[in-house]
């Protein structure tokens, strides 16, 4: 998931609070790819965000497994005891909210 590069008016603040080691070491980095350490931050964090966002909320299946599932989708097996259980119950439920 790649989000979309923009050009908002940048007004919002990140405060950060860091040990010497840390801030040295990320300055180090920021310098090596000829960025500010403003910039540096922000487009690593960014990154990061992202990635942890799709890792999160992709579902990725191999072409077996995603044909198993729609087959399933597409040709559902009928409700078996259990199922018409739980549909009933969780009807008495949602009236009684």
């Amino acid at each position: 998931m790649q989000l979309q590069e923009t050009n908002f008016i940048k007004n919002e603040r990140i405060n950060l609070r860091i040990d010497r080691h840390t801030k040295d070491l990320i300055e180090y980095a920021a310098a090596i790819d000829h960025r500010t350490l403003t910039s540096f931050i922000v487009a690593c964090a960014k990154e990061h965000a992202e990635q942890l966002i799709e890792r999160e909320t992709t579902i990725r299946l191999k072409k077996r497994d995603w044909d198993s599932f729609m087959t399933t989708i597409e040709n559902p097996p009928k409700p078996n005891a259990a199922l018409k259980k739980l549909v009933r119950e969780h009807a008495d439920v949602a009236s009684n909210a």
